[in-house]
């Protein structure tokens, strides 16, 4: 189960346009982040949705890379190129509802935990607040990922939000 506060999964890279995945390398020709990271890259790559150097690039000081990429934050740092994405923040917000939903987690949206359910000194699980009322969340979940019987909630669901963009409507780019 996965508790999200807002009405998207990004936190402050879709929520607060903070429109830049952190370097994934040092400098070096070798990439040093990948994972989760790198499997969210490579679906907004698929999509046409994510700015970034190639990866035989990386580590390079070649000038005409350099001088291309340093308009794009954090893709070039002490003068060397950086595995860092610029992203579409909606395509980003679709592409984690897609992994989640493909890791068949429970996603309830635009809920607050306020409170944990503690017995004997452990936390059995929370109570969780959202518009659509109060429930409790935990103290079957395990139960459902081992196999065993247990009881679930209705499922949420939510429209994606629209974000404005600036960009130059001469030319269809947008920043």
């Amino acid at each position: 189960m996965l508790l999200e506060r807002y009405g998207h999964l990004g936190g402050m890279a879709t929520g607060g346009l903070v429109l830049v995945i952190m370097p994934m390398s040092d400098g070096t020709a070798e990439q040093q982040i990948a994972g989760l990271c790198q499997e969210m890259l490579d679906r907004l790559d698929a999509m046409g949705t994510a700015v970034h150097p190639e990866k035989k690039d990386l580590g390079s000081s070649d000038s005409r890379l350099v001088n291309y990429w340093k308009r794009y934050a954090f893709s070039v740092i002490e003068g060397k190129i950086r595995l860092s994405a610029t992203v579409d923040p909606e395509a980003l917000k679709c592409v984690l509802n897609d992994m989640v939903t493909e890791a068949q987690a429970k996603l309830l949206l635009h809920s607050l935990v306020t409170r944990a359910i503690v017995q004997q000194n452990e936390v059995q699980g929370v109570i969780c607040e959202s518009k659509s009322g109060r429930q409790a969340a935990g103290l079957s979940t395990p139960a459902q990922f081992s196999g065993c019987p247990g009881r679930t909630t209705s499922r949420h669901r939510t429209l994606i939000s629209l974000t404005y963009y600036r960009g130059d409507y001469s030319t269809g780019i947008m920043i």
